[in-house]
Order: structure tokens, then C-alpha cells, then sequence
């Protein structure tokens, strides 16, 4: 029933009806004669008797309409009928002794709707559309009702709920907002979050907020499975990871054998018998071989040893290097190292290399090659792989020498080089049945056919960086679809590499975005608008390079490859959005990148710019109100300034010599503040927190400890500070930990005692969260529980 309202018109003057819509929603009438837009006051005069409308409140998108506000002057807040449309009418019952008052007395009336929030949540973290890293993640969010929320769920698991700052009480019981979390286990591929709400009085709002996430790991570190076409091995991702995982190449599915793995020493697989195999032990040289049945996750002990160095004249060792097994071979074959002690005075180094054969069928162990780098033989091993009736031995990669393979009988031991195979290896492949070797580097891939003693180049492509290796270590031949299949730890990906043409392919990635991937970024800024994200990535053992990457999608873009640098970390990003020029600086040099050109100059160095000679950068910012670098240089302890038209650099802040205060101790991040024309500066000599004006280059301690609950001092511990972020009067600081000091109140709290997935630059995003880079990728970083996601890797 609507709620009816007769106003007479007075005969001079008339009635004005004053209509005030608050955030939330709108005012219209049935008629459609009249509109009020939300957040607007409009104005009716009425000057007929003819006037009749019915106001209708229209709640805006996440907003319910609450009643018209009881208020003076205020037009149908009775309280039975607050609901309902307003009518107001001029046509009868003049001299009405309820409102002849009203009309006599010549004031506006106010018509106002009430509008609230309507009952619902918001996800937090994780953003939706992001890559989880464990399969574990911590949803959090806020929730709304106005009768008060009672209980929130996360895919059916109640969460645990706290009131909001803000919030109101209802029955002295039930908060209208509350701030929620839940610990939720993923399952690989992706996972839909489901919020649901229920308020005080048991209504259920479904579906308040939904999100996806996605969880897929990567076998970096993995054995083929021929028979079943499956890869099985463990997350590089997370080095330290106890659970074995099973990769389905057909279908593309995953299975977990969680924390099955109780050693994370050198492993191989027999696909014959399905069978994982691993070293176990350590303690007295002793060691087992034990076997995981993989389509059970049974366990047992199939071999052991005593791999004593004393026994062998040596002091150190044994240093693992690999386990080798094959199909139809009932042995499992261990290659390690023993250290030769020269006495005092003289360095310690790997001399020899043995390689010790376990039967699977008796458990029995016999020392079956060794290798003596000072008695012939080329060099140390870094692992053997099964060919046939003999194993193929390599060298390890980090000797840095093209050394050549060994052939060594299975059986008796001998040992022959094999021919024009000098070369630097990650890992090999073999092919039994045409005796091809695959080796596989950093810069190639190469074939070694061993009756013709030459390699040939099997992949290698300067102009597509976009699978460049950056840090391969398993190799593997898939005969049956004509490729060799490579896993790339530092790219967290297996490729694939066409036997017949080279081309390489992603096999299996956690690939958020499109676009060469990140192998080792470091340094990152985001954009004012927060659309598009640039990193410095040193290329780990690839060339550097600077990419763009669009926030919505994760998609990357090499700008270019910045040449000349090869081996050195970049410590200094920043982009100067109104001339679309970044800035990169590495060790004593700064290089300025035209973003349109994609071509880089070099514009400051030890022969270029005037000034100060740089020691080493550790990082830059830039100040564009003052058109200018700021340099921290940790070997002067010091703060540049560079001017950007003329490249003169002169000294900012420095004890000693500009700006008052204590003396910077080991420059390692800083962070613009322009809103209040500071500097934020991390040292890490005396881990302390600096607050610096960026006007008189003064200095000032604000930041010197961090307590955790038992009242310890875990700011910086080892000289480990790192980098600080800044957003909301709040620093983030990566050392050793995670820790976020409040400006304001002056607190310094601690939220993890690890440093959260190794992150190498922060950007403020919102609230608690932030951009981050890591050596793999682009996420967002929840300060509140330590977590990370990715969006584009």
C-alpha cells in the first residue's frame, strides 16, 4: 500500500519540496517526470492542485534502500510505511488540521532517502585471476549487513571474523562490518572462491564475492615417464618442498604425493617398475637408497651404503652429484665427489669423482669407476646417465671448462673418452638404441652423434629470447613425440625442443601472461595509474632486460635487451612517465631507455657526467618536481643528485658534507615520497630507517628496531635489510623478515620471520597489499598474512 501524503498548493507562494539523495542510489518517480541523481539535491515547487507523484528510492549497484529518513520538516519517515513509495498530492481534503500548520508557516518540506551498503563481502587477497604459490593460501576480505553479520563462510569453511574498524553494533552482538580470514588448501588447475553471508537474524546472501585462483606446479627438477607420458618430480618453485608431483602430459592434470619426500638428495625413476628412486641418510657417511611406488606412495629400502672419505684417503665428502637408473636395469648407479685436503696453507678442491653401483635385486654396493682430475682423467663428474650397457659421465657446469664424456661400462667399470664431446654441461639426454647424445647448455642445445665425434646444434635461435635458458637442469628424450624435453628451474617451465626443427615450446608452465618470461627480475616500478608495471631482470645467465608489463593482463614486453651488462645486478629503476624515459642503473653506471625507441644510452658512468665519481648504485628515484636523479651510492654513503638536462651531479646528502643529521650507513633502497617531499632510506650498515627532506637534504633516524613477541630486536639481523615500500603512512621492509612500521603511531610490527619468496622490489597497490617482483615474476604481496600471488610469470 502506498504511503499517501495530501498537500494542499497555497494560493501565493506554493509548497517547495526539497529532495536530498545521499552516496548509494537515486530518487525517480512512476511517472518519470522527475529524476534526483544520487548524491545531488533537487527542488519541486508545487503551485497547483493538481499535483500528484509517487517517489521512488532506486538503490545503486551494492546498496539497499533503507527508508525515508525520519527527520523535521521530513515527508513519509512513518515508521510502519518507510518502505514504501512516497505519494505526494495536492487534490483533497483542504484545511487538513495535521498539516495546515505547515502550509501556513510557508517552509520547504524534505523528501531524503536512506541507503546502505547492501549485505555483502569483498575479497581482499588473493586478486582474483592471480597464480597461487603453495597449495595453501589465506583468503581475507570484509563483510557488510546492516542486521549484522553472524557467520561468514569461504567454499563452505567457516571464517574466522573480527569487527571492522567503524562498524556498528547490532544487539550489542553482531558487527555490521567485520574484517574475515580463512586458510584454504588448493587442488591443482584453477579454484573458485565462494563467499556466502549470514546476518544476525539468519539470512543467507550467497555468492557476496567470488574469485578465482590458480595453482599449478611446476616439475622443474623431473624424471620422464615414457610408458605413462608423465613427468614426475618436485616443485622448484619451492626448493624445499616434501611432496613429489605426478604430471600427466596427455590431459595436462596433476597429482600431489604430499610430504612423501623424507630426503631432498639426488633422485631417478625406473618407469618400468614405477618406481621413485632417492638418497636417504648422511649421518656417519651412512645412506640408503629408498624407493617410492609412485602409484601407491608406498615405501621401502631397497639399498645402503657407507660412503666414508677417510676410508678412501680423503677428509671431506662425500658431495653428491646425481642418481641414475634406467627401465630394465636392476641397478641404481651414485656419482659423488671427495675433497683432497693439502695440508695447511694450500686450498682445498674436488679431485676425484667416483661412481658406486647399489644392486636392487641383493641391496649390495660396489665401487664400480673412479675419476682423479690430477691422474689423467679430465675432470670431476657432475652426474652419469644410463645409455644402454654403459653410462654416459659429464662434467659439472660450474668448472667452467669444455671438458670431455666418458663412456663407462656398466658391468666392469672401464672408461673411454668419448671423442670431440669437450663441451659445458647443464645435463644430457641419451638415445640407447642410435647412441645420440643430447647435451644440454645455457646458450644451446647440441646433438653429439657418438660414432662421428662432432656436435651439431640441435636449438639455438639469438633472435627469439622468449625460452631463453636461464637455468636448466633436468633434460630428457620424448621419442614418442619427437622432442627433448628440458626443465627450467629459473623460468619455473619444461620446454619442449622439436627433434626435427629445434623449435621451442612450453610443455608445462605456471605461465600468467603472455611474453618472454621473467628469469631473474629485480628492480620494479609501477605507473601512477597502477596499468602498467616496468622490471629490471638481470637475465640470470641471459642478457638483461627491461620489460613492460600490463597489470591486467600479466602480458610482457621486452622493451630491450640492455647489452653490455652482462653479469651485473640492476639496483636502480625508475620511469619518468611525462618524457616515457626509465632510468636503470647497474654498479657505477646509469642507462637511460627512450620507452617509444626501445634504444638505450648510457648517461652517467666513470667517464660520463660531471660531478662526484660514482662508487656503487644501490638504487635511484626520481624527483620530478626538482627535475632530477637521486643516487644512492653505498660506497660513499652518500645521496647524489643529477641534474636530468645537464647531467651534473653533485652531493644531495652526505654526513659531512650536505644536510644535517646522522651519517647514511650502507645505502641499499630508498623511497619518494612526494605527496610530503621526503625520502624513506633502508641502511643496511646500521639497520636503521632515515626519513630525509628532500629541500635541505637533512637526515633523521625514525626507524632504529623492530620487536617481536618475546621483545627481541629483528630489525636487519645480519646486516640483511634489503628494501623498503611505502603506501597508506605505512613502510613495508624486507630483510631477513617481513616488517611493517606504522608513521603514525610509530609501531613497528613483525609479520614473518622469512623473507616472503625471496621479493626484490615493492610498490604500493592498496591497503596492505602491494606489487612485488621476484626473481620469477610480478605479483601482489598481502603485508597482512605474508603471502604472495602472481600475476604475470
Amino acid at each position: 500500500m502506498k504511503n499517501l501524503l495530501l498537500l494542499f498548493a497555497l494560493l501565493a507562494g506554493g509548497c517547495k519540496i526539497v529532495v536530498e539523495v545521499p552516496e548509494g542510489g537515486s530518487i525517480t518517480t512512476e511517472s518519470g517526470a522527475f529524476t534526483c541523481a544520487e548524491s545531488a539535491t533537487c527542488e519541486i515547487d508545487v503551485d497547483d492542485a493538481d499535483f500528484e507523484e509517487a517517489f521512488v528510492a532506486v538503490p545503486a549497484q551494492g546498496y539497499e534502500f533503507l527508508g525515508w529518513k525520519q527527520r523535521d520538516l521530513g515527508l513519509c519517515g512513518v515508521a510502519e510505511a518507510r518502505l514504501e513509495p512516497c505519494t505526494i498530492s495536492t487534490l483533497a481534503f483542504v484545511g487538513n488540521p495535521a498539516i495546515q500548520p505547515l502550509l501556513e508557516a510557508d517552509l520547504p518540506v524534505y523528501l531524503e532517502p536512506e541507503f546502505a551498503p547492501a549485505a555483502g563481502a569483498t575479497i581482499l587477497f588473493p586478486v582474483s585471476g592471480t597464480g597461487a604459490v603453495d597449495s595453501e593460501i589465506t583468503v581475507r576480505g570484509t563483510a557488510y549487513d546492516p542486521d549484522g553479520v553472524a557467520s561468514i563462510t569461504v567454499n563452505g569453511h567457516v571464517a574466522g571474523i573480527s569487527g571492522a574498524e567503524g562498524s556498528e553494533m547490532v544487539d550489542s552482538r553482531f558487527f555490521t562490518t567485520v574484517d574475515w580470514v580463512r586458510q584454504l588448501k588448493l587442488g591443482p588447475g584453477t579454484t573458485e572462491l565462494v563467499v556466502d553471508v549470514i546476518d544476525a537474524e539468519g539470512n543467507l546472501t550467497p555468492q557476496a564475492d567470488t574469485a578465482s585462483i590458480d595453482f599449478l606446479r611446476v616439475p622443474a627438477r623431473f624424471h620422464f615417464d615414457p610408458i605413462r607420458n608423465r613427468l614426475i618430480g618436485r616443485p622448484d618453485l619451492n626448493g624445499f618442498s616434501r611432496d613429489l608431483i605426478v604430471h600427466d602430459l596427455n590431459s595436462g592434470t596433476q597429482t600431489f604425493l604430499e610430504g612423501v619426500l623424507d630426503s631432498l638428495l639426488p633422485a631417478c625413476y625406473k618407469p618400468d617398475t614405477d618406481e621413485y628412486l632417492y638418497l636417504y641418510g648422511g649421518i656417519d657417511h651412512y645412506y640408503e637408497i629408498r624407493s617410492i611406488n609412485v602409484a601407491t606412495g608406498g615405501k621401502s629400502i631397497v639399498a645402503a651404503a657407507t660412503l666414508d672419505p677417510v676410508a678412501l684417503g680423503f677428509t671431506w665428502g662425500p658431495y653428491l652429484e646425481n642418481l641414475a637408473c634406467a627401465s630394465g636395469d636392476d641397478a641404481v648407479y651414485l656419482t659423488y665427489g671427495l675433497l683432497l685436503d693439502r695440508g695447511p696453507g694450500s686450498p682445498n678442491y674436488l679431485t676425484d669423482s667416483y661412481i658406486t653401483k647399489f644392486d636392487l635385486n641383493t641391496g649390495q654396493d660396489s665401487l664400480l669407476a673412479t675419476f682423479d682430475s690430477l691422474d689423467g682423467d679430465a675432470s670431476i663428474l657432475g652426474g652419469t646417465e644410463v645409455m644402454g650397457d654403459k653410462l654416459v659421465a659429464y662434467p659439472p657446469y660450474g668448472n667452467g671448462r669444455r671438458t670431455p664424456l666418458y663412456f663407462v661400462d656398466k658391468n666392469s667399470g672401464a672408461k673411454s673418452v668419448i671423442e670431440g664431446s669437450q663441451q659445458l654441461v647443464a645435463d644430457l639426454a641419451v638415445d640407447p638404441e642410435t647412441e645420440t647424445i643430447y647435451v644440454m647448455n645455457f646458450d644451446a642445445v647440441y646433438r653429439l652423434d657418438a660414432g662421428e665425434n662432432r656436435y651439431r646444434i640441435q636449438s639455438f635461435d639469438p633472435t627469439d629470447n622468449s625460452l631463453d635458458f636461464t637455468n636448466p637442469h633436468s633434460a630428457a628424450l620424448d621419442t614418442r613425440n619427437g622432442r627433448l624435453l628440458v626443465g627450467d628451474g629459473q623460468l619455473n617451465m619444461v620446454v619442449g625442443i622439436s627433434l626435427a626443427s629445434g623449435k621451442r615450446t612450453e610443455v608445462v608452465s605456471r605461465r600468467q601472461g603472455t611474453g618472454t618470461s621473467l628469469a631473474s627480475g629485480w628492480e620494479l616500478y609501477v605507473t601512477e595509474d597502477q596499468t602498467t608495471a616496468y622490471v629490471a631482470d638481470d637475465g640470470a645467465l641471459a642478457a638483461e632486460k627491461l620489460f613492460r608489463i600490463d597489470l591486467a593482463t600479466g602480458d610482457r614486453q621486452v622493451i630491450g635487451k640492455i647489452l653490455g651488462m652482462e653479469g651485473l645486478i640492476s639496483r636502480g629503476l625508475t620511469v619518468d612517465e611525462e618524457s616515457n624515459k626509465a632510468y636503470v642503473a647497474f654498479s657505477q653506471r646509469i642507462l637511460e631507455a627512450d620507452l617509444e625507441s626501445e634504444q638505450f644510452r648510457e648517461i652517467a658512468g666513470p667517464q660520463i657526467g660531471f660531478g662526484p665519481t660514482l662508487g656503487y648504485i644501490f638504487d635511484l628515484v626520481l624527483d620530478r618536481a626538482h627535475d632530477r636523479l637521486l643516487i644512492a651510492d653505498i660506497d660513499a654513503n652518500a645521496i647524489y643528485a643529477m641534474d636530468l638536462r645537464t647531467r651534473v651531479r653533485e652531493v644531495f646528502s652526505q654526513y659531512g658534507s650536505q644536510g644535517d643529521g646522522e651519517a647514511f650507513s650502507g645505502i641499499v633502497s630508498m623511497i619518494h615520497d612526494a605527496e610530503n617531499n621526503r625520502l624513506f632510506v633502508a641502511n643496511r650498515g646500521s639497520s636503521s630507517i632515515m626519513m630525509v627532506d628532500l629541500d635541505s637534504g637533512d637526515r633523521e633516524v625514525i626507524l632504529e628496531s623492530c620487536l617481536d613477541e618475546d621483545g627481541r630486536d629483528v630489525l636487519g639481523n645480519f646486516n640483511s635489510l634489503e628494501y623498503i615500500g611505502y603506501g597508506d603512512g605505512r613502510l613495508v621492509i624486507i630483510d631477513s623478515g617481513i616488517k611493517v612500521f606504522d608513521l603514525n603511531s610509530g609501531e613497528c610490527s613483525l609479520v614473518s620471520y622469512q623473507n616472503s619468496r625471496y621479493i626484490k622490489d615493492l610498490s604500493h597497490l592498496d591497503g596492505d597489499l602491494y606489487f612485488a617482483v621476484t626473481e620469477r615474476g610480478l605479483g601482489v604481496f598481502d603485508s597482512k598474512t605474508n603471502e604472495l600471488v602472481y600475476i604475470s610469470e
